[in-house]
């Protein structure tokens, strides 16, 4: 495991672009915003950071794994870099009340949103050569393309259902489907794997944010469970709640080797 650090900086900026092209860093030049990427264990990382930090600039940072670290996990984490669409209503967020039952719900930290119907989409995302997405404002759920359906569904893997997705007009789209996760974990994180738990003011619901690292599950959280893709027990995030989706790894080997990973992010999931 490896952390990879992201700084982003605005690309007019002559102080920084001189510093970095003085001393030979290779960065990315974007129109407005350029960035830069750099592993913690880096040379020249703490210099970096150190100039970055006195302009205010403060990275993005992920844990990055190798293939022998994911092939050898039984279970892993998996999140989409790739967003695309909103789930609608979008105005005043009106899918909370038609694609969720929202009793429950607590508009402080966002949890209590319990999934009664099919998301509606503007229109069916263009694949390409992608086959799974999230939806922007939806952080614990995953779509799937035709290939990625049709494949799974035929594997016999479980835990997992090719739930419609729909248009405006209430029709079920032809190349878009959910992947619909019902079952949650009992829970089990460690919690030396928590950087910080908020509790929220009104529902006393806990939100925790991870540290960047591997992240520790206790062993006897997925011992008994038959499927190969559930979702934790607990919430993350800083501003508003999500569950994280875990999957088996056989189901990882079959999405890698299906090649239907384009835009998957997977982080192994430490067992103690």
């Amino acid at each position: 495991m490896r952390i990879r650090h992201r700084f982003g900086y605005q690309s007019n900026s002559i102080d920084i672009v001189g510093f970095l092209r003085s001393h030979n860093i290779k960065f990315t030049e974007g129109e407005l915003v350029s960035t830069l990427d750099i592993f913690e264990d880096d040379v020249d990382f703490n210099a970096i950071n150190e100039f970055f930090s006195s302009y205010g600039v403060y990275p993005l940072s992920e844990a990055v794994f190798t293939y022998s670290e994911l092939s050898n996990a039984q279970w892993l984490s998996v999140r989409s870099t790739w967003r695309n669409g909103y789930p609608l209503p979008r105005d005043n967020m009106g899918y909370r009340n038609t694609t969720y039952n929202a009793d429950h719900y607590c508009d402080k930290c966002g949890a209590g949103l319990i999934q009664k119907e099919s998301f509606v989409l503007a229109k069916e995302p263009d694949w390409s050569t992608r086959n799974f997405l999230m939806l922007n404002w939806i952080h614990d759920e995953l779509f799937m393309s035709q290939k990625a359906t049709d494949r799974l569904c035929d594997s016999g893997y479980t835990g997992f259902q090719a739930m419609d997705v729909c248009s405006k007009a209430g029709a079920a789209m032809q190349k878009t489907k959910q992947m619909f996760i019902a079952n949650v974990l009992s829970g089990g994180l460690c919690d030396t794997s928590v950087s910080s738990t908020q509790i929220c003011e009104k529902c006393g619901g806990r939100r925790h944010m991870l540290k960047i690292s591997l992240v520790k599950y206790e062993r006897e959280a997925f011992e008994n469970t038959p499927y190969d893709v559930v979702k934790s027990a607990e919430q993350f995030g800083e501003i508003t709640c999500s569950r994280m989706i875990f999957m088996s790894q056989r189901l990882y080997q079959l999405i890698i080797s299906a090649k239907l990973n384009r835009g998957l992010v997977f982080e192994p999931i430490e067992l103690v």
